[in-house]
């Protein structure tokens, strides 16, 4: 039963290539896109000591576990330092990765047609990987999580993209009328779905995955959204249970805007003051709820017997004043008190932060070198030590809440 699942999925993207192909690489970069899980762009979400630089020296294995057309060419080109070996069942998507891997001569990267269940068979051991949209299609997705937990390093660290239920209920509630109605992926029904999400009754729950989404540019977008061989969605704790189950320790979550409230709920309402007051797990459930529309969950995990003391951010603990913050936004506009406009801070695609003067003082001192000890005696701030250190807790958490910066913390 499972062989025949997986054949069924298989098939779908031999024919239906997804994601839609990149056809030459430079060009993707100079559009501003990347990859959320790039090493390169966020090693201080994965290794928070800075031990990326030191350990690995930039020079990582990488697995792109299910790499598509262009994942893996991607991490290749974004990583010339960096072994990157990309797996997939379609031969199809290996063939256009193997075209770009020519085209831009990218002598890191290796191409495996294989099933993760599989991975094992490579004889390696990598420090990083990367298994996006994948596992939520396998017969077995714990099999497949076991499979990529025995490749992992002892101190690697795994980014999982897993499809999220409640910002999907709209494409699940046309995958099954369109399953009951025997639509296949046949050209002439493609056709005649996209006919019908033009004419989609204006309140469907469908929509919002729509607008927000660019596959429906595209017919294999189209199929893997609506006509799907198989895939299954998870609310956060489904993914919290999928990662105890797998015997790996759940990290965190890479897109962290979408579940706090910080940046979503205003500090006047009656519920941010009691969402604040429950542990992490729970505000994360909640916030699921209060979103609705997380169409995904990206997040990272780790192996149980790397101590904890080098991968968690503790703002409460005796280490505190040691971390070192960094900014990690697109855009700072300084207050114009004329306009009446305080300063702003934007990450894309958040909504701009707005600042009072102390904050601003605090930020601009964010750069990466500097200690939060060190800022809180070089911001100028007129108040006594352990206020600030309060004070500066309190809006560190925020930012870092809401992706703003990232925190390196003390190696152990």
């Amino acid at each position: 039963m499972e062989k025949h699942k997986e054949d069924i999925v298989a098939n779908q993207y031999e024919k239906w290539v997804y994601p839609e192909p990149i056809n030459d690489l430079a060009e993707d970069r100079a559009k501003g896109r990347t990859d959320a899980t790039s090493v390169r762009m966020v090693h201080l979400m994965y290794w928070p000591d800075g031990s990326y630089v030191k350990r690995y020296d930039k020079r990582l294995n990488i697995l792109i576990a299910g790499c598509g057309a262009n994942a893996a060419a991607r991490f290749a080109y974004e990583h010339p330092r960096s072994n990157i070996v990309g797996i997939d069942l379609s031969a199809t998507s290996l063939k256009h990765a193997d075209f770009l891997r020519k085209k831009h001569n990218l002598l890191n990267l290796t191409l495996h047609q294989m099933r993760i269940e599989s991975v094992s068979d490579l004889d390696q051991e990598f420090d990083f990987i990367e298994s996006s949209g994948v596992l939520h299609h396998l017969p077995n997705p714990q099999a497949g999580l076991a499979a990529l937990k025995g490749v992992l390093k002892p101190d690697g660290v795994m980014a999982l993209m897993l499809y999220g239920l409640y910002g999907r209920v709209g494409t699940y509630m046309l995958q099954s009328l369109f399953h009951q109605l025997g639509f296949s992926q046949g050209d002439e029904d493609v056709r005649a779905i996209k006919q019908v999400l033009q004419n989609l009754h204006p309140q469907h729950l469908a929509h919002h995955y729509m607008n927000a989404n660019s596959d429906m540019r595209f017919d294999a977008g189209v199929v893997d959204s609506f006509l799907h061989g198989m895939d299954r969605p998870y609310t956060v704790q489904d993914c919290l249970d999928f990662v105890e189950q797998g015997g790996l320790v759940f990290r965190g979550w890479i897109n962290r805007y979408d579940y706090y409230p910080e940046g979503q709920v205003s500090e006047s309402s009656p519920l941010f003051s009691r969402i604040q007051s429950l542990p992490e797990e729970d505000i994360w459930k909640l916030m699921e709820l209060l979103h609705s529309q997380i169409r995904m969950h990206l997040f990272y995990v780790g192996k149980k017997e790397v101590s904890p003391e080098s991968y968690t951010i503790d703002f409460n603990g005796p280490q505190f004043p040691d971390i070192i913050p960094y900014q990690r936004i697109h855009e700072f506009a300084a207050a114009d008190p004329a306009a009446n406009k305080p300063a702003m801070i934007t990450r894309k695609p958040y909504p701009p932060i707005p600042f009072n003067d102390s904050q601003v003082r605090l930020f601009n001192l964010f750069d990466g070198r500097r200690t939060v000890k060190e800022i809180v005696s070089n911001c100028g701030i007129r108040e006594t030590e352990e206020n600030l250190i309060v004070f500066f807790r309190n809006f560190l958490r925020s930012l870092w809440r809401m992706g703003h910066v990232y925190i390196q913390i003390p190696e152990v």
